[in-house]
């Protein structure tokens, strides 16, 4: 047997010397020692059919894109997917995060945001929407035909289909000793854990939504400076307007409610939004949209210790609907994710204890006769110690 050279080149140890963390990627451990020797039997822990694995620290460099300041935040990101004919998956892509401070302080009101330029064939006449209850951020073509020869994309033609990017699991909530049944009532919509009577594991979903533009009006744009990127996880466009409810979203007049999603359609009947008062449905339209908008979809806050973690899940996902025209593509992704969410629950591990590389995997663990001694768990409930 010859090691495979990608087996060979995991990186599962660093280099403490460096600054580095002594385990980086996830390894089975074969022989229990603690170190990753694969001629010893070990070898990466990974996800589904096929992975990659990808570390970054935000102290690599200085922060040219944004100019902002280092605070040592590192990201552990591994995509996967899976070789099934199945159309659901044949056509999503799953991403697993860990967010570790690497710093020495205490990061407060610290937030999540996955970004993407869901472009949508030719980008020009694209339109973003939210689903609040799926916590997916998606985008399909503002009309039935989706144009060609723009942005140097092909175009779809006619039936253009939906893109999105759903928040399967989001970062858990700072601790309160108390299994929540629907405070805060955003997260207790679509994220995990809530009322199953284990303490202290919720889970964030979709918390706040946003776009912006390639071009257009200043505010609405690409962010630019270090405060503009901050601005945009809280639902505020880059001159500090504030995201309201209805038309583009932008308004200085006072009228419209403030609003935590952008475009939601129907998906928050409840105005969770809306700081609880209903609204009609908001969708956007090339009216509004016309200038290739970028999705945002934002998790938090949460305070972030030195030293600790967080584990996000997020699938991107397509749907083309064979008739009905873009809308109808909605509807199809929105099924899809749907069975992709229901799929993700069998992964063992995944969805709960925040591990990424489960399915599939054995170890060299065997079945042991216990001597009948009762375990005693205390204090119960309990709360950073057991």
């Amino acid at each position: 047997y010859e090691i495979p050279q990608m087996i060979l080149d995991w990186p599962a140890m660093g280099d403490p010397s460096l600054g580095q963390s002594v385990y980086l990627a996830p390894f089975m451990d074969y022989d229990l020692d603690g170190d990753y020797v694969p001629a010893n039997g070990d070898y990466p822990c990974t996800a589904g059919d096929g992975a990659l694995y990808v570390i970054y620290n935000d102290k690599l460099a200085l922060h040219a894109q944004s100019g902002g300041g280092q605070i040592g935040v590192e990201v552990h990101m591994m995509p996967f997917a899976y070789d099934n004919d199945e159309t659901f998956l044949a056509q999503t892509v799953f991403v697993h995060y860990k967010i570790i401070n690497r710093g020495t302080q205490t990061l407060s009101d610290f937030r999540i945001a996955s970004f993407a330029d869901l472009d949508v064939g030719c980008s020009n006449d694209d339109v973003v929407g939210t689903d609040v209850g799926r916590s997916m951020v998606y985008a399909y073509n503002g009309d039935d035909i989706d144009d060609a020869g723009c942005q140097g994309a092909i175009g779809f033609g006619e039936q253009p289909p939906a893109f999105g990017m759903v928040i399967l699991k989001g970062p858990l909530l700072d601790a309160d000793g108390l299994d929540n049944v629907d405070d805060p009532a955003i997260p207790a919509l679509n994220g995990r854990g809530y009322d199953d009577a284990i303490i202290d594991n919720e889970r964030h979903g979709l918390d706040q939504s946003m776009y912006f533009n390639r071009e257009g009006d200043f505010a609405l744009t690409d962010p630019s400076e270090a405060a503009h990127f901050s601005q945009y996880l809280h639902s505020t466009w880059k001159d500090n307007t504030l995201l309201t409810y209805g038309g583009s979203g932008y308004t200085d007049t006072p009228g419209p409610p403030l609003a935590l999603f952008a475009y939601p359609g129907f998906s928050d009947p409840l105005g969770l939004g809306t700081n609880g008062v209903p609204q009609s449905s908001w969708s956007a339209d090339l009216a509004t949209s016309p200038q290739d908008p970028r999705g945002l979809a934002s998790m938090g806050p949460i305070t972030l210790e030195p030293g600790a973690e967080h584990d996000m899940l997020i699938a991107y996902d397509f749907a083309r609907a064979t008739a009905g025209g873009a809308l109808a593509s909605v509807a199809a992704l929105q099924q899809r994710v749907d069975s992709v969410a229901e799929f993700a629950e069998t992964i063992p591990g995944l969805m709960t204890t925040g591990a990424a590389c489960d399915a599939g995997i054995t170890s060299d663990m065997r079945d042991h006769e216990g001597d009948g001694t009762a375990l005693v768990l205390y204090p119960v409930p309990t709360t950073n110690s057991l």
